[in-house]
């Protein structure tokens, strides 16, 4: 069974961003609004096929602009996230969180922000929850692009994003860490999965508990101690970090 028996010493830490760090219905309500709206005013989708359209993409590509261009749409990326996330007021959306800040500040291990959104996004939500200075860097849309240009992986016409393994392989190189020795949280079964088909030990952030049955899960990311304890362990003599078996930390279920 995946993960059981691993004894490699966990180096790197990956939390997801949008719904993970963070949860208020209210921001992917609007960015979805103003998807369909890109969609319609400057793509010229017809009103009574755009939410079908934008849905299917998602679920086959992992973002509904991957999809897009993956199919042929010619896109400005940069206006794109402008006119998706330009309106958002993040000061009113999302707020400083105290107990997210202290719990990230206990792990010792180097820490990344691992999400499909891109740089601008990343840094006002992360100014927003107070924990801008808790993180060594930030995988993202861009910093993905730009190592996949690099190597011939991508351009203007395909972009790599999670679920997909080379995601996850670009974000690896990029920060310098081992599938072997790393975790990844995200609230998606997919974007989890996807990191665990690399070697990653996955957390699912769900509030619908795991349906799946497989890895670890959570239903907030203030419960991330709960089920790898010695991440957080700061006492003077730190026991070494062991990935345990995640079969056996599984979340309960809801009763």
């Amino acid at each position: 069974m995946a993960g059981e028996g691993l004894a490699s010493s966990i180096s790197h830490v990956f939390i997801d961003l949008d719904d993970t760090m963070y949860v208020n219905p209210v921001v992917p309500a609007i960015v979805k609004r103003r998807i369909i709206e890109y969609m319609t005013q400057r793509l010229a989708v017809p009103p009574d096929e755009v939410e079908k359209l934008c849905s299917d993409l998602h679920a086959e590509y992992g973002t509904t602009l991957c999809g897009l261009l993956a199919t042929g749409y010619d896109i400005d990326v940069e206006e794109w996230h402008q006119f998706v996330e330009g309106t958002l007021d993040y000061g009113k959306l999302i707020h400083r969180d105290p107990t997210l800040r202290d719990m990230l500040c206990r792990i010792q291990q180097p820490k990344y922000v691992f999400t499909n959104a891109d740089y601008a996004h990343t840094q006002k939500c992360l100014q927003c929850l107070g924990v801008e200075d808790c993180f060594q860097g930030i995988v993202c849309f861009d910093s993905i692009q730009k190592l996949g240009q690099q190597k011939g992986l991508a351009d203007r016409s395909k972009v790599i994003c999670k679920p997909s393994p080379l995601a996850f392989e670009l974000g690896l190189e990029q920060t310098g860490a081992h599938a072997c020795t790393s975790v990844f949280v995200d609230d998606s079964q997919r974007n989890v999965a996807g990191a665990r088909s690399v070697g990653m030990l996955s957390i699912l952030v769900s509030d619908k508990g795991n349906p799946c049955h497989t890895g670890l899960a959570i239903r907030h990311i203030h419960e991330f101690p709960r089920v790898l304890p010695q991440l957080f362990d700061c006492g003077s003599e730190r026991e070494e970090l062991v990935i345990p078996n995640p079969i056996a930390l599984m979340a309960p279920s809801s009763s």
